[in-house]
């Protein structure tokens, strides 16, 4: 998956699943999208449920320490009576990401198709980038420069490609 969403609910600190599915996303670089559910509540030091969002004791107590820095990203809030607002901003989260992958292929694309010598002549751009084992903008900035010679680009789109990688 691409994204997790990950709805805060009064209880979800107390499900080892829900625990290990955010971790398990934390660890392999999954986008974190946190909902916040309408009414839910957290205790104070006092142990009262008055906090509209975990506090940082909470979290430090019940969430690996890999995964708490998850937490720094801002909350979508969920509201039944404004459902139809609640559900644009989630997907515009969502797709904002995929607009930034899809933007760097479309780069990547133009590149690979530039140079006739290419050994993905006739391969689909999306196939070139399942070969190289990219699906992330993550992936993206992890290749080397090994695998980027094996697409045996053009100089010029060469420098292109390794400055949208990052290097």
């Amino acid at each position: 998956a691409r994204t997790l969403i990950f709805v805060l609910s009064d209880n979800v600190f107390d499900s080892e699943w829900c625990i290990k599915e955010l971790v398990a996303a934390v660890r392999n670089g999954v986008k974190v999208v946190f909902v916040l559910k309408e009414g839910a509540k957290w205790p104070d030091k006092q142990g009262q449920h008055v906090l509209n969002f975990p506090p940082p004791w909470l979290i430090s107590a019940k969430v690996p320490a890999e995964a708490q820095p998850a937490f720094l990203s801002k909350a979508i809030n969920h509201n039944s009576d404004y459902y139809a607002a609640f559900a644009k901003d989630l997907l515009q989260r969502i797709d904002a990401q995929q607009e930034q992958i899809d933007s760097l292929r479309g780069d990547v694309a133009a590149a690979a198709a530039a140079t006739a010598t290419s050994p993905l002549a006739g391969v689909t751009y999306m196939d070139a980038l399942i070969e190289l084992g990219v699906d992330t903008i993550e992936d993206l900035t992890e290749l080397d420069e090994e695998s980027i010679d094996s697409l045996k680009l053009k100089k010029m789109h060469r420098a292109k490609f390794l400055k949208a990688c990052g290097m």
